[in-house]
């Protein structure tokens, strides 16, 4: 359940951003995660929302944004998207490879009032 331990960290790191920005009410949060995390969006969502107000974000809503997976065979040069665990080059068999995107997790930003 690394849901809850996800929702919390937004939740952290959104109330320090708001505090720097001046800002007394949070109302979204948007956040980009990547496919290597194995996120629950839904999941995600209930948690956060059950957490929140435990913080003073009760008007807070969040919006999840999703990044694919892509990967570089060490090998052949073939950017491709792993259709499991185990990455494995679909052009030549080779195993590994440089992941491209899909490990982000982060704030892409706040709204909320002064």
């Amino acid at each position: 359940m690394h849901e809850g331990s996800f929702a919390r960290a937004i939740i952290l790191s959104a109330l320090k951003e708001a505090e720097k920005a001046g800002m007394k009410r949070v109302l979204k949060i948007r956040v980009l995660i990547g496919e290597l995390h194995a996120v629950v969006d839904d999941f995600l969502i209930e948690v956060f929302n059950m957490m929140k107000g435990e913080y003073g974000l009760q008007e807070a809503a969040l919006e999840i944004k999703k990044v694919p997976l892509k990967v570089k065979c060490p090998a052949c040069g073939l950017v491709y998207r792993p259709d499991g665990p185990v990455f494995l080059c679909p052009k030549c068999g080779t195993p590994g490879g440089e992941i491209l995107q899909g490990n982000e997790l982060h704030i892409l930003s706040l709204e909320g009032e002064g």
